[in-house]
């Protein structure tokens, strides 16, 4: 189900705070169906929140970890490409399974929250490439996020 909250920073126009609630999507729903739905909602409503990619290349599957899947989410935050979304796809369930979601100490401070939430409530021309930087460092109080989330909503 799509929140309120995405459809109202759709209706805006507001494409940062569109691509930074896919990505929550993504923390909550390994399966991609609420990410899914989320775009599609995205996609009807004339926002394309993709960017191109930036060419950095992926890693052999015998690589793969959970390691490797936050670099790649941390990556996706500064590049929020198509080809990083598909290659998401592949791994994510690989390296998660299917009843887990993406978990890593916590150790974020509560002002990489507050970083990323008035960037996104002021967006500007920029503000996502800084925002990918910033909300990267706050991994972990996603996993979090999510994982109350989850458990809150029976998933």
């Amino acid at each position: 189900m799509v929140s309120d909250k995405f459809k109202q920073y759709v209706a805006e126009g507001r494409k940062t705070a569109v691509r930074v609630y896919l990505q929550n999507y993504l923390a909550v729903d390994e399966n991609f169906r609420q990410f899914d739905e989320a775009l599609e909602y995205a996609k009807k409503h004339g926002i394309n929140p993709f960017v191109p990619h930036d060419g950095k290349t992926f890693k052999s599957q015998s690589e793969w970890n959970k390691a490797y899947l936050q670099e790649v989410l941390g990556d996706m935050r500064a590049n929020f490409s198509q080809e990083r979304i598909e290659f998401l796809r592949k791994l994510m369930p690989y390296v998660v399974g299917n009843t887990q979601v993406v978990a890593k100490k916590a150790s974020a401070k509560s002002r990489n929250r507050n970083v990323s939430q008035s960037s996104i409530q002021n967006e500007k021309p920029g503000t996502f490439e800084k925002l990918g930087k910033e909300f990267g460092k706050g991994i972990d109080m996603l996993v979090m996020a999510a994982k109350k989330f989850r458990k809150k909503n029976g998933f």
